[in-house]
């Protein structure tokens, strides 16, 4: 019976005493954040897709693009979304920055707007005659001859520059058409017809 009694004293130490405690988890954060996307625009309205990258205490990467939080220092030339969607408007540079769980990521976008730089509107013309053939004028410089029913490329004019644009009948003295005193507006597209 003593046996007994022991056996029982050795079975509820070993079963229903206090046992080791198993180790604490370490919880999984985020040690670093990078971006990633174009940086680099020409024109305004042009977009690009940035994403945010964390790197987790664990080793493991996660796209956290859609949980960051995303801001532009300077949103009159560039804005940045919700979800990293970055929209050019003039020409500069804006620093974009995503932050998750309390890690930032910035990086440099910038925008180069070719009219903005070199202050100049794009400009074409319009032949709607069914029978002329036109030379293009500007003020006294042939810019190029124009089919009947035919319409140019866009070329880039000086913005803000009065100029006289017109319409002369190849192989003539004569002109069709006439646009005296014309000045455009940096940065606006225009089309110049005749008749």
């Amino acid at each position: 019976m003593r046996a007994v009694v022991m056996l029982a004293a050795l079975l509820g130490a070993s079963c229903g005493g206090s046992s080791p405690a198993a180790p604490a988890s370490t919880p999984i954060t985020v040690t670093r954040l990078a971006l990633a996307g174009p940086n680099s625009y020409t024109a305004r309205g042009q977009t690009g897709q940035l994403t945010a990258t964390a790197t987790l205490s664990n080793g493991d990467m996660q796209d956290q693009t859609r949980a960051a939080t995303w801001a532009s220092s300077r949103p009159d030339i560039a804005t940045v979304n919700a979800t990293g969607l970055v929209t050019a408007l003039a020409t500069g540079s804006a620093t974009v920055t995503a932050t998750f769980q309390g890690v930032s990521a910035s990086g440099i976008v910038g925008v180069s707007i070719a009219c903005e730089i070199n202050h100049t509107a794009a400009v074409r013309f319009e032949n709607t005659s069914s029978d002329q053939t036109y030379t293009i004028l500007v003020n006294t410089a042939s810019l190029f001859t124009l089919a009947p029913k035919a319409i140019s490329q866009f070329v880039d004019e000086p913005a803000d520059v009065v100029q006289t644009y017109r319409f002369q009948i190849t192989n003539t003295n004569r002109f069709a058409c006439s646009d005296a005193a014309v000045a455009f507006a940096q940065c606006s597209t225009q089309t110049i017809s005749c008749p």
